[in-house]
């Protein structure tokens, strides 16, 4: 049974390597429809928009996913765990952007950050730099 899966997926994928990457492709994709319908939800306040987006952020997704597989996609698939990291930062300044856009205070923007912070919208080196200059 096994062998009849694994023949049909290499009758669309060439390798493992382009399944993984079109799998990172369509996880990215799927993160980036959700935030903008997020963003786009008229019906929503700020507030809960804001809580959404960090309901829906990469790293609260793979959260649902083992350490050890995560470790090995970063180990074996640096290019693709790379698309991982890169939507982890536009997310970040995408949420920035979000704040200022709606004129919060300065006080409530920093606790929303360090709430988002706290969330795991940052990536690990982001996380040790904020430790290494606290």
């Amino acid at each position: 049974m096994l062998e009849k899966i694994r023949m049909a997926l290499y009758k669309y994928y060439k390798s493992k390597d382009v399944l993984i990457a079109d799998v990172f492709d369509y996880l990215i994709i799927d993160m980036k429809k959700q935030k903008e319908e997020i963003l786009r939800n008229k019906s929503t306040s700020y507030l809960q928009k804001l809580k959404a987006l960090f309901e829906h952020n990469p790293n609260s997704k793979m959260r649902e996913t083992n350490n050890l597989i995560l470790a090995d996609f970063r180990k074996y698939y640096p290019q693709e765990w790379e698309k991982i990291e890169q939507f982890r930062k536009d997310s970040l300044d995408e949420t920035v952007f979000f704040l200022r856009e709606n004129n919060w205070s300065p006080w409530t923007s920093v606790q929303l950050i360090l709430d988002m912070v706290f969330h795991g919208i940052l990536s690990d080196n982001q996380k040790e730099l904020k430790r290494e200059h606290e």
